[in-house]
């Protein structure tokens, strides 16, 4: 019986802060947009950033969940890890 080789599936957490620079937030998920394998889904978590909405429309063709929490980073990772959907999850 041959075997097939399965890429693993990722779950990229980021969480955003309130005052987080936008050209950061737009060159962190663009640089996710160019990623030759889309197998990942990227969870944002949202402290109320003013500049996300404008951002997104930059990168429609990501798969994004997005989470409106004003939590601090690190219970933002944590939050995202329990939303994923994926088998493996990263933070960045």
């Amino acid at each position: 019986m041959e075997s097939k080789l399965v890429r693993p599936f990722i779950s990229v957490v980021l969480p955003i802060a309130r005052f987080e620079p936008p050209h950061l937030i737009n060159f962190c998920l663009k640089s996710l947009a160019y990623q030759k394998n889309k197998d990942f889904e990227v969870i944002i978590i949202n402290a109320n950033n003013r500049y996300l909405d404008a951002i997104l429309k930059n990168v429609a063709q990501l798969k994004l969940r997005i989470f409106n929490n004003s939590l601090n980073k690190t219970q933002a990772r944590n939050f995202g890890a329990k939303k994923s959907t994926w088998d493996l999850s990263t933070k960045y």
